[in-house]
């Protein structure tokens, strides 16, 4: 029994392969060999779809797949017998046809296809029969070769040994006649009349490091006034101007009366703003004892903090 996924799907395949809509129909019955392998009618199914597309090997491994699970399923071997005629294995699939026949006898389908491709292959054979064997390549014969060498001369050989030497004489100076080289030029050396000119006087090398260190000085060139830069760092362009020393300018320290330090911020804001020079400011900040001024610095943090929340 399949499962209801399974079954669902197959239902869905085979209102697409009513429809005609073979794709879909090959993706439903998919869907359902996926959700239950062990259910041959859907590789059946999906074998069918595939004939109708042309895909005649995909409907021959699913048939096959089919026979496996059910080796007695005669739909089965009649679909694969057509996939196989299709690829043209016409053999296979008369073979297909009459196993198809002995299970499900006088099935009228398979009968009919049985006829249509067993008239195909007669047709094949008489086809093959008519076919002139001068279209096949001859085949090549044979033939020895004899190598025939001329008869001798029985005048020839009638000859005494000196004849024979003497012929054999007269055809080497034949053919030293024949091999003499030829030569448009003569192949002796040419005696030169020119004469060659002497070769160049080889310079001569210093002995010692003195010798090479005197040469280089007096290879090169003279300076004359030995340009507008001295080696002492004097120039005979540019005239040295002596600055004057720079001072630091001059403080005055301006006297600042003593004074009350303030108790409070307020006092403190106070006299800071009343004193007009820095001099009077820093003269306050002075006066102000260092528990005095972290705690004003603690009092102006407050208030800061006070004003950014308000």
């Amino acid at each position: 029994m399949p499962t209801p996924k399974a079954q669902l799907e197959k239902e869905k395949g085979n209102a697409s392969f009513k429809a005609g809509n073979y794709v879909h129909a090959i993706g439903h019955y998919t869907s359902a060999i996926l959700a239950d392998e062990k259910d041959y009618t859907f590789p059946l199914n999906r074998a069918a779809a595939y004939l109708k597309l042309g895909k005649n090997e995909d409907a021959e491994r699913d048939c096959t797949t089919v026979l496996g699970l059910s080796a007695w399923n005669a739909k089965a071997l009649y679909r694969r017998g057509q996939a196989r005629v299709g690829i043209g294995r016409l053999d296979e699939g008369v073979e297909d046809f009459k196993q198809a026949l002995k299970r499900e006898p006088g099935n009228v389908a398979v009968e009919e296809e049985l006829r249509r491709v067993s008239g195909l292959i007669e047709k094949r054979d008489k086809e093959k029969e008519k076919v002139p064997l001068s279209i096949h390549a001859p085949r090549r014969r044979r033939v020895p070769i004899k190598i025939v060498e001329p008869d001798e001369d029985p005048a020839q050989t009638a000859r005494s040994p000196s004849a024979k030497t003497e012929a054999a004489a007269t055809s080497t100076s034949r053919d030293s006649e024949t091999l003499r080289p030829v030569s448009t030029r003569s192949l002796r050396p040419e005696t030169s009349t020119t004469t060659t000119p002497p070769p160049p006087p080889q310079p001569e090398y210093p002995r010692t490091f003195k010798d090479a260190k005197q040469a280089r000085e007096s290879s090169r060139p003279s300076r004359v006034g030995g340009g507008i830069f001295r080696a002492s760092g004097e120039s005979t362009m540019f005239s040295m101007r002596t600055l004057p020393a720079a001072t630091p300018p001059a403080v005055a320290i301006v006297p600042v009366a003593p004074k009350t330090p303030p108790k409070t911020w307020f006092e403190f804001t106070r006299a800071w703003d009343a004193e007009p020079s820095t001099a009077a400011r820093w003269g306050l900040i002075l006066v102000c004892s260092r528990a005095r001024l972290n705690f004003l610095c603690f009092l102006f943090m407050l208030i800061v903090n006070w004003k950014k929340q308000s």
